[in-house]
């Protein structure tokens, strides 16, 4: 007997982008809190760190990672060549900008981190990466840019995503617009 209460749903580019969005935001959101953690003890980080370490750098935590990473820039680069101009609402732009410059900034992150413990087996811990952060200004910077870069564009996804049909499918009977 066919599953008829099974409706079938096409995946569109939007639904693609939001999910691919959603993988990124929990991941951010987990490394910030993981970040979070230092203010109760470096201690306490580690332990944060070695928990969000066994599920990100697990095969499908990898997976998952870099294949929403992937989908949502290959999205934002077609979005952007499929314009036949380049005039859009300033905070269109922004997110456009912040969302292109955030892989730029993630370079050195993602050299000192992962690709240092995949080619070196040098594992992140806090100790190392305060330590450098406290003796490098370049550092500082580069940290506060990050931070800055992360939350800009999610103010801006969070009024598309909640006006999104895929909103309401996830989340029957919410509002569909933030205020």
């Amino acid at each position: 007997m066919p599953l008829r209460f099974l409706r079938t749903h096409r995946i569109t580019r939007r639904d693609l982008r939001l999910g691919s969005g959603l993988v990124l935001f929990a991941y951010i959101t987990a490394h910030l809190a993981n970040h979070s953690l230092g203010l109760v003890s470096v201690s306490v980080a580690e332990v944060g760190l070695r928990v969000a370490v066994a599920f990100w750098h697990s095969l499908p935590g990898t997976v998952l990672l870099y294949t929403a990473a992937g989908v949502h820039l290959t999205l934002a680069m077609v979005a952007v060549y499929e314009r036949r101009t380049l005039r859009m609402p300033a905070p269109e732009a922004l997110r456009i900008a912040f969302g292109f410059g955030i892989p730029l900034l993630l370079i050195g992150h993602l050299t000192s981190t992962r690709f240092a413990f995949e080619l070196y087996g040098l594992h992140s811990d806090y100790a190392r990466i305060v330590g450098a952060l406290s003796t490098s200004e370049y550092a500082r910077c580069c940290s506060v840019r990050r931070c800055c870069c992360r939350c800009s564009p999610r103010s801006v996804s969070w009024r598309w995503a909640a006006s999104s049909p895929f909103w309401g499918r996830i989340a029957p009977g919410s509002k569909r617009t933030f205020h």
